[in-house]
């Protein structure tokens, strides 16, 4: 089932990220730095920082410089969002991202768009089609496809995971014999 991320305060969080994120240094554009080798560490280590990684993308919305490392710290933030797809990381991600990454066609944007197609994938609970579109792009490295693996199976059964669409119509008063007989339970 999905949890809060947002609230959850990682132990391997380091005190300068804390007062970072809990001062106004959050919008100081100087402590981008900072965030991304947070982030270089959250990758290498194995877990995720939601509220950093939140905090490093409205920085880099609010900074006008691009960079080659500035676009690959987006891709690596979204592939923490991709591992915890069961929480809304990954969309809380995509909304710090600037709108021209949906109307651009270029190698940032498509990898961009890939891994928003690998996310719908996931939360369509085709994990299958999820391997097969990554082998053919290599957009998630294979550590972090056994994390997202892991997190599948943990969650293969879960509510939120839709299957299939239905496939037919279900008449009002068995649907609500159904539901009543949920509530009673």
């Amino acid at each position: 089932m999905s949890t809060n991320t947002l609230i959850e305060r990682p132990e391997q969080r380091p005190e300068v990220i804390d007062e970072i994120l809990t001062t106004l240094k959050r919008y100081d554009v100087s402590v981008i730095k900072d965030l991304e080798d947070y982030l270089f560490d959250q990758y290498e280590n194995g877990f995720s920082d939601l509220n950093s990684n939140l905090a490093l993308l409205k920085l880099y919305e609010l900074s006008d410089e691009t960079s080659v490392e500035r676009q690959d710290s987006t891709i690596k933030i979204l592939v923490k969002g991709l591992i915890q797809f069961t929480s809304s990381d990954f969309t809380l991600y995509l909304h710090l991202l600037p709108p021209y990454i949906f109307s651009t066609k270029n190698e940032y944007t498509e990898r961009i768009q890939g891994l928003v197609q690998l996310y719908e994938l996931l939360i369509s609970n085709k994990f299958d089609q999820f391997l097969a579109k990554n082998k053919e792009t290599s957009l998630v490295d294979e550590k972090s496809v056994k994390l997202i693996e892991e997190t599948f199976q943990n969650n293969k059964n879960a509510k939120f995971i839709i299957g299939e669409p239905a496939s037919e119509e279900v008449p009002v008063n068995k649907l609500s014999k159904v539901v009543g007989q949920l509530l009673q339970n």
